[in-house]
């Protein structure tokens, strides 16, 4: 049957799940994307892995005033890393956005966070900073955004950060 995502609190802050910088805009992304294909197989994370999406039960109708779903999880951060995402026809979402530009670019994107999160050993560090762009012009404004976690790599919520922007000589 068809089913839609909505993302957790956890998977809000997960660099897998970001398709847009704003959280307004990435739960809107998310929201909007065409159903995923599940087979009423339910799989759930075990231990410390992390649910970032479940099923959406308000337009999900067969599953409508049942407990959520899992649909992407994830291993916590160590040496090991796993996405699960419990369900399939995901290929859609390339097909079914190409001709709309807001989300037109959403499968590759998502697809590539998975890679680059997979690959990456920068979320094993408590203090995560990043800009919206890899590349500046000069005197262009740069947004920074910062995350800082737990000793269990859990976000912490208005957490102080101090940025130092240096000239390079």
């Amino acid at each position: 049957f068809e089913a839609y995502v909505k993302l957790t609190p956890e998977g809000m802050n997960h660099p897998v799940m970001r398709l847009a910088d704003l959280n307004s805009d990435n739960v809107n992304i998310w929201r909007n994307l065409p159903p995923f294909y599940f087979s009423g197989k339910g799989f759930a994370p075990e231990g410390e892995n992390r649910m970032l999406a479940i099923m959406d039960n308000e337009r999900t109708v067969i599953i409508k005033n049942k407990p959520p779903v899992p649909f992407i999880f994830s291993s916590p951060t160590g040496k090991r890393k796993f996405i699960f995402i419990n369900g399939y026809g995901l290929w859609r979402w390339d097909l079914l956005l190409k001709d709309d530009e807001r989300y037109a670019d959403v499968y590759d994107k998502f697809f590539g966070n998975i890679v680059r999160w997979l690959i990456n050993r920068e979320d094993e560090k408590r203090v995560r900073i990043y800009t919206d762009k890899e590349t500046y012009n000069s005197g262009e404004e740069v947004l920074i955004n910062a995350q800082v976690y737990d000793e269990n790599y859990y976000p912490i919520d208005n957490a102080e950060v101090k940025v130092v922007v240096e000239k390079d000589s």
